[in-house]
């Protein structure tokens, strides 16, 4: 016996980091961001000033998902800088134009951070729901443990 669970082996988080799946998530970020700030350029003759942000939110919610806060995070921040260059005023530079901007920037980051909060719980579920399938399938009496 001795501890042996039928070639279920407990890992710790810290041994699960995966390089690569950490690359793939920031550029996943970088790809989703530039993707939803080219829609909102291709929006903008009919948007003009208004809804600078809202293209944002799809690139959160799915760097999120396929990379985990961090790349979302980087994904709502770059994003943030492209639009606002490019569609918030003054258009071509980075600044406030009015008490409007500074209210958006804190409504559009709440938000980004909630849509990211619960990206976070899903990916946390998801990875328990297999981790538990992966140990019953494990311990299973067709694993050959007895």
């Amino acid at each position: 016996m001795g501890g042996n669970l039928g070639g279920y082996v407990p890992v710790s988080p810290a041994a699960s980091y995966r390089p690569a799946a950490s690359l793939f998530g920031y550029m996943v970020a970088v790809i989703a961001s530039a993707v939803t700030v080219g829609l909102r350029w291709f929006l903008d003759p009919w948007l003009g000033d208004h809804l600078p942000l809202v293209t944002l939110f799809a690139a959160v919610a799915a760097t999120g998902w396929f990379g985990g806060y961090g790349p979302a995070f980087l994904s709502a921040g770059l994003g943030y800088l492209g639009c606002d260059y490019l569609f918030i005023e003054p258009r071509g530079g980075f600044g406030f134009s009015g008490l409007g901007n500074p209210i958006g920037e804190v409504a559009y980051f709440t938000s980004c951070a909630i849509i990211i909060g619960f990206s976070a719980a899903l990916r946390q579920a998801q990875r328990k729901a297999e981790d538990g399938r992966n140990r019953r399938g494990s311990l299973s009496p067709a694993s050959g443990m007895r």
